[in-house]
């Protein structure tokens, strides 16, 4: 449970994706004061500590979605310049290339990705730019078929959230609507296509990391006061937070999770 200094990226980055796949960490796109939208992309090598270049990603963009599917990395989606995009591309990291795949049904940015059951889930989103119109939308991505279908819609529009699987089930975790920052989780199963569960965030947050370490969803930093579009979050947070799913799932209302929050740290 403590923090250590590693190497710093190569640039700035602000509403970047982050994956890791075959024990390399991969930073992609972002927004930032240096050089607006940018299509860099850099490896973080664990041995050595260090960051190398890698190809850029075919355009310069912020607020993507990301995933990792068959040993792959997915950016999905994202924004530049107020316009969103509906172009899905794959990240082969092992050849060090990028290669086009299924758009998605609509524009979109600032939605979350998430994997379960060999497809991809995209979530929520703005199809404004820059996150300015919260939806509630969820298409699920084949990729034999190479092709998104749409799912059941979330029970609240998001953007700025997170997606986590665990136990078979996704749970969407944070963001913000137009009504501010949204305090539950929202909790899905893929293979009944349902909805079946809201549980409790201690601090709502929006636009922060997530982690998902042998069955347990770390949230971190992020922001607790957004009031409805992706700019305007009045406040950073340090915090930290263990989440552990517990018991079993069940469709039926009557039934309750079982779940538990790990404690609160801070870092001054």
């Amino acid at each position: 449970d403590e923090w250590q200094k590693k190497a710093n990226m190569s640039r700035n980055r602000w509403f970047h994706c982050v994956e890791a796949v075959n024990g390399k960490i991969y930073a992609m796109g972002s927004m930032n004061g240096d050089n607006g939208w940018d299509s860099g992309v850099e490896e973080y090598d664990l041995q050595n500590n260090q960051w190398i270049k890698k190809k850029d990603m075919p355009t310069g963009r912020s607020c993507s979605a990301s995933a990792v599917l068959d040993g792959k990395i997915f950016l999905i989606g994202g924004w530049k310049l107020f316009v969103s995009f509906a172009d899905v591309y794959s990240y082969d990291s092992v050849k060090d290339e990028w290669e086009r795949k299924a758009d998605l049904p609509f524009v979109s940015d600032s939605g979350a990705a998430c994997v379960a059951n060999g497809k991809i889930y995209y979530m929520g989103g703005s199809s404004v730019g820059g996150g300015m119109s919260p939806t509630p939308r969820v298409v699920e991505y084949d990729p034999v078929l190479n092709k998104w279908t749409k799912k059941t819609d979330m029970p609240i529009a998001r953007i700025g959230h997170r997606a986590a699987m665990v136990n078979g089930k996704i749970y969407v975790i944070g963001g913000h609507s137009q009504q501010g920052t949204v305090s539950v989780i929202d909790v899905y199963d893929p293979q009944r296509d349902e909805w079946i569960e809201q549980i409790e965030i201690p601090e709502p947050r929006s636009w922060f990391a997530s982690a998902v370490i042998n069955n347990k969803v770390y949230l971190i930093g992020g922001s607790p006061l957004c009031d409805g579009w992706a700019l305007p979050c009045q406040k950073a947070l340090s915090l930290v937070e263990e989440f552990t799913p517990k018991g079993s799932f069940s469709v039926s209302p009557q039934e309750k999770l079982s779940t538990t929050w790990g404690s609160i740290k801070f870092s001054r």
